[in-house]
């Protein structure tokens, strides 16, 4: 599932408002690394009960406890809307006319020029030979397995929601030609739990694109991964920056484990650099995206004068 689909988080916390402080006190937060964990659960000032986050032992953004998210993730397509149902379905693409309230002016918006970017950079930097075999772990509605199928790769997409893969199926059955005048579209998905085992399954390449955050035993995940790659295989990772304590960000995700109870815990840099690591991992590729049409005469010597980059994006790959 891919959740870090921002378009739709940002959209829900923006209806939920209402029940988002305006800052969270630093108060309400350890340390990372200190021996105890505050309570999960708190007592407001009008005497009732309320779920607290608690800082995780590690690089993670604190998960609101009290939550099975495990559960959530099975069911939580299935309490959308028929408007976010067909998103999902039809992602990364979706009808302008219906762009979510925080996306202003007119054309395709930032977060939707990411997606399309962001396949084109990972496919491009993969450089995998025509017909190696690719994993995608928590594909959601199947969107980017069907993207590298068409590049002629085989792709394999697994996630938890029996919804998202019966939705990758259904999108995957729909598209209306093969890859060339003789080759087939090999693209297929499985309800797997990558938490719980690996698949009995090697592959030259996986992929965890906004996914990771959604998972609470992210160590797991990783080593199943490593698992079913031989050496030289690839893993590559997008995720975005965990966000600082008491950001509107942070609450924003808050609101939104609250709310449809998905887990929204994103990484450290350095956490996730740990996590390939200490999995044998090399890191051969660490990544900022810099896409976009610039003005002829801002090239100065055939170089592009970037004032900033934008670094709240994690593009990691890394070789077993």
């Amino acid at each position: 599932m891919k959740s870090s689909d921002e378009i739709f988080l940002r959209s829900v916390s923006e209806e939920i408002a209402g029940i988002i402080p305006e800052k969270v006190n630093d108060s309400n937060y350890r340390a990372v690394g200190e021996s105890s964990h505050l309570d999960s659960i708190a007592v407001s000032p009008n005497g009732k009960q309320e779920s607290q986050p608690t800082r995780l032992p590690n690089g993670r953004m604190p998960k609101v406890e009290g939550i099975d998210y495990k559960c959530a993730a099975v069911e939580y397509v299935d309490k959308l809307d028929d408007e976010r149902r067909h998103y999902l379905l039809t992602k990364p693409f979706y009808n302008l006319a219906n762009k979510p309230p925080k996306h202003a002016g007119e054309g395709m918006d930032a977060e939707t020029f990411r997606h399309f970017c962001d396949f084109a950079n990972m496919a491009v930097t993969l450089a995998l030979p025509a017909g190696s075999r690719i994993l995608d772990v928590g594909c959601g509605s199947g969107w980017l397995s069907e993207y590298f199928a068409r590049l002629g790769y085989q792709v394999k997409g697994i996630d938890i929601s029996p919804t998202l893969i019966e939705m990758s199926r259904r999108r995957v059955a729909s598209v209306p030609y093969d890859i060339d005048h003789e080759t087939t579209l090999r693209c297929s998905f499985a309800i797997h739990d990558i938490e719980t085992v690996p698949l009995d399954e090697k592959f030259d390449a996986v992929i965890c694109y906004d996914s990771l955050h959604h998972f609470e035993d992210e160590r797991a995940v990783m080593r199943n991964i490593a698992s079913m790659l031989d050496v030289g295989g690839v893993l590559f990772i997008l995720e975005g920056e965990r966000p600082s304590a008491g950001s509107t960000t942070e609450a924003e995700l808050r609101a939104v484990m609250e709310h449809y109870r998905t887990l929204e815990s994103p990484f450290d840099y350095s956490y996730l650099r740990e996590l390939l690591n200490e999995n044998g991992f090399a890191i051969v590729g660490d990544y900022v995206s810099v896409n976009g049409l610039f003005e002829r005469e801002s090239i100065e010597d055939d170089r592009l004068p970037l004032r900033s980059v934008p670094t709240n994006y994690h593009y990691l790959a890394g070789k077993k």
